[in-house]
C-alpha cells in the first residue's frame, strides 16, 4: 500500500461525473441497452467533467487526478500536445 486510499476513493466518485449532464442522460435514454459500447466510441464525453472538477478542487495536485479521470477510457494523455492532451481537455467546454 502506498497511502493513497483517499485519492482512489475520490477518483472512483468523480470518474464518471459527466454522466450527470443532461446530454449524457439524453444519450442513455436514446441508446437503450448497449450504452457502454456506444459511449466508448466517443459520442458523448463524460470524463472531461471529472478532470476539470479535480483541478478546480485541488489546483496543483488535482492535475494528477485529472490524468486518471480524463483517461479512464481512452488511456493516459500527454500533458500538452498538438493532438489530444490534458491541457485541451481541461480547456474544453462541458455541459454543467
Amino acid at each position: 500500500m502506498f497511502g493513497a486510499a483517499e485519492w482512489g476513493f475520490t477518483a472512483g466518485l468523480w470518474h464518471d461525473l459527466g454522466k450527470y449532464s443532461g446530454a449524457f442522460q439524453q444519450y442513455l435514454a436514446a441508446a437503450g441497452e448497449d450504452t457502454h459500447r456506444t459511449e466508448c466510441s466517443g459520442r458523448v464525453d463524460h470524463s472531461t467533467a471529472g478532470a476539470q472538477h479535480a483541478v478546480a478542487q485541488f489546483p496543483v495536485l488535482g492535475h494528477l487526478l485529472a490524468f486518471v479521470l480524463a483517461g479512464h477510457h481512452s488511456g493516459l494523455l500527454d500533458s500538452q500536445s498538438d493532438g489530444p492532451s490534458l491541457a485541451s481537455r481541461l480547456g474544453k467546454l462541458v455541459e454543467p
